[in-house]
């Protein structure tokens, strides 16, 4: 079973999965406004936070992690928030095991797979994870994840961030780093799927650009999409007061 945080009281469940180098702790702040109506459980994916590594490192590996996380815990539904990378591991779990999945909230996170340059690119990070180490790879990632508004105001709030993701180990980095590289296009899923989708989007995020995020929410069938002015990468951090009103109205109706 994975490591995770359990608030375990109440009826219905939300499940949030943590990005690229994060850990459940990055929910710290949003956790409370969610947990008076709902059993609110945040996970570390495998090779993050206090859970091992898989042999092999796949998202759908991954997700398979959650479901028998779940599955041990004897959860039948859940709604699943992921951010970034965490989107990438929800949406294997949405396909794989539709049943289990009330509501899906892509967080600064996208449907479409790695273009040939951002393959390249996640190629050459790997290269430099190796050669440079993982503090120096997440002080230069994580201070281009966040708005120009944040790094102005909020440079503790950067600068705590990235002392805790440069806690990671250097393998667990690599093999996910690739496993986000190799993912699978998840478009023709979203335009089919009846499951409702909530998008939650930075108007600065660098990560997954706004013509991205703009063109994956009109493919939903059932959408719900929130857009973040003044937010970069990292929703939760920079505006944790709207980020989590926002995935509460949306876990209110789709448990209605």
């Amino acid at each position: 079973m994975l490591s995770l945080k359990d608030t375990e009281k109440g009826t219905n469940t939300i499940l949030l999965v943590h990005g690229f180098c994060e850990t459940a702790d990055i929910w710290d702040d949003i956790i409370p406004y969610l947990s008076d109506e709902f059993r609110v459980i945040a996970i570390d994916l495998p090779g993050f936070g206090r859970s091992p590594m898989l042999e092999k490192t796949t998202i759908s590996g991954m997700a398979n992690s959650i479901k028998n996380t779940i599955d041990q815990l004897d959860i039948s539904k859940i709604h699943i928030i992921g951010h970034s990378l965490g989107g990438y591991v929800s949406l294997s779990f949405a396909q794989q095991y539709p049943e289990k999945v009330a509501g899906l909230t892509l967080f600064h996170s996208t449907v479409f797979e790695d273009g040939d340059e951002k393959k390249n690119t996640r190629t050459k990070a790997v290269q430099f994870l190796a050669d440079e180490g993982v503090e120096k790879f997440t002080t230069s990632m994580f201070r281009g994840l966040f708005s120009t508004k944040t790094k102005k105001e909020k440079e503790y709030l950067i600068n705590q961030t990235i002392k805790n993701s440069s806690e990671t180990a250097l393998e667990a980095a690599q093999q996910t780093m690739l496993a986000m590289r190799d993912r699978d296009d998840s478009t023709e899923w979203l335009k089919q799927t009846d499951i409702p989708i909530q998008f939650l989007i930075g108007n600065e995020d660098q990560a997954v650009s706004l013509d991205d995020s703009l063109k994956q929410c009109h493919l939903a069938k059932n959408n719900t999409v929130h857009f973040y002015q003044d937010v970069g990468h990292m929703g939760m951090l920079e505006a944790p007061q709207k980020t989590a009103e926002d995935l509460l109205s949306f876990a209110q109706k789709i448990y209605k």
